[in-house]
C-alpha cells in the first residue's frame, strides 16, 4: 500500500504519462503549422524549384496553400490537404491548381510529400521525397526530394489573408468537381475517422452526368481476359465502381493492396465490349488513383488510372481473331 506522497507522485507520473500519449497527435501536428520554404530537386532531370507551403490549422485539421517557383520562368499556387501518418510524419497532398503563369496547362503533375519533422541546428525542417500523378491520366509523373525550413513571413500570402479565405478556396474548388461541400471543420472527420462515409463521396446522380474518357482498345483472340485493379500508391481508402456496359455492374470496390478480379467474355458473336470506371470517392488524398491489369494468353499489361467526380474511365474490349495480345492507349 502507497503512503499519501509516494500516492501523490505515482499519479502525477501517470497523469503526465496518459496526457503525454493521448496528445501526442496534437503536438506534432501544432510543430508543422505556418510558414515553409525550400527547394524541390527532380530526380528525373535534376531540375531545381523554389517552393513555400503554407499550413493552417483548424479545430486539429491541416491544409493550406503551396507556391512553386523558379525565378520568372515558372510559377504555380496549389491547394493542398495534410494527414498526419506517425510520430513527427506526415503526407501532403496537392489536389487542386489556382494559379500559374503557364498558359499552355492542360494536364497537371500534382505532388505527394511524404515529409519528417527535423529540428537541426537551431532550425526547424521538413524533409523528404515526393512523387506526382498526372490529374488526367495517372501516370506517375516528377519525383524527388524536398527540403523545407520554417520562415516568418511569407513571399506571396496577403497579410489580410486568413484561414476562412483557404476555406472559401476549398469550398469552390469543391463546388467546380461537382462534390458535396466539404467544410473546414469536416475535413477532420476524413483524416482522424476510420469510417468510409467520411471520406469525400459523389452523389449518385452525378456520375451520369461526368465526361467518359476513352483511354484505349484492348484487342485479343482469346474469350476469357482477366481484369484486377488495385491501389498501388499510398492507400487512402480509394473507391470505384465498375459498369461493364450490357452486362452487370460491380458496385463500390474499396482499392487496396490486394488485387480485386473479375472476367470479361468475349466470342465472334458478341466480339465488342465497353466499361466503365468511376470515381465513388476521392479518397483521404484526390484524385482517386490506381492500376488496372488486364491479362490475356500468358501476357498482361498495367494501365494507370486516374478518375475524379468529372470524368469516368472508358475501355473498350475487341474479339479480334488474328491478334494475340495488343493494346492501343489514346
Amino acid at each position: 500500500m502507497l503512503n499519501a506522497p509516494c500516492f501523490l507522485k505515482f499519479f502525477t507520473i501517470l497523469l503526465l504519462f496518459i496526457v503525454k500519449i493521448s496528445g501526442s497527435n496534437l503536438l506534432y501536428s501544432q510543430s508543422i503549422t505556418g510558414i515553409w520554404r525550400g527547394e524541390l530537386l527532380i530526380k528525373e532531370n535534376s531540375t531545381i524549384y523554389n517552393i513555400e507551403v503554407n499550413i493552417f490549422n483548424q479545430n486539429n485539421t491541416f491544409f493550406g496553400k503551396s507556391f512553386t517557383y523558379q525565378k520568372a520562368n515558372f510559377f504555380a499556387k496549389t491547394l493542398f490537404k495534410v494527414k498526419i501518418l506517425n510520430n513527427d510524419e506526415y503526407l501532403i497532398g496537392e489536389y487542386s491548381l489556382k494559379e500559374t503563369n503557364n498558359k499552355n496547362v492542360s494536364e497537371l503533375c500534382l505532388l505527394k510529400y511524404k515529409l519528417k519533422y527535423n529540428f537541426n541546428n537551431q532550425k526547424e525542417e521538413l524533409v523528404g521525397t515526393f512523387q506526382g500523378t498526372s490529374n488526367r491520366s495517372g501516370i506517375k509523373c516528377s519525383s524527388g526530394s524536398i527540403k523545407l525550413v520554417r520562415k516568418k513571413s511569407s513571399l506571396f500570402l496577403k497579410n489580410k489573408e486568413n484561414i476562412n479565405d483557404i476555406q472559401k478556396d476549398l469550398t469552390n474548388v469543391e463546388n467546380k468537381i461537382n462534390t458535396p461541400i466539404l467544410s473546414v471543420n469536416k475535413l477532420a472527420e476524413v483524416f482522424n475517422k476510420d469510417s468510409l462515409q467520411h471520406i469525400v463521396t459523389s452523389t449518385s446522380n452525378s456520375i451520369n452526368l461526368r465526361v467518359d474518357s476513352l483511354i484505349g482498345t484492348f484487342s485479343t483472340n482469346s474469350e476469357i481476359i482477366t481484369v484486377s485493379i488495385f491501389d498501388n500508391g499510398i492507400i487512402d481508402r480509394d473507391s470505384v465502381s465498375i459498369n461493364i456496359l450490357g452486362n452487370k455492374k460491380v458496385d463500390t470496390i474499396q482499392l487496396g493492396t490486394t488485387p480485386f478480379k473479375f472476367t470479361i467474355n468475349l466470342s465472334p458473336n458478341d466480339p465488342v465490349l465497353e466499361f466503365i470506371i468511376s470515381a465513388i470517392n476521392l479518397g483521404e488524398i484526390p484524385p482517386n488513383t490506381s492500376v488496372l491489369v488486364i491479362e490475356s494468353n500468358s501476357k498482361r499489361v498495367e494501365i494507370p488510372i486516374s478518375v475524379d467526380f468529372t470524368r469516368n474511365i472508358k475501355l473498350r474490349f475487341k474479339y479480334t481473331p488474328k491478334i494475340t495480345f495488343d493494346f492501343k492507349r489514346y
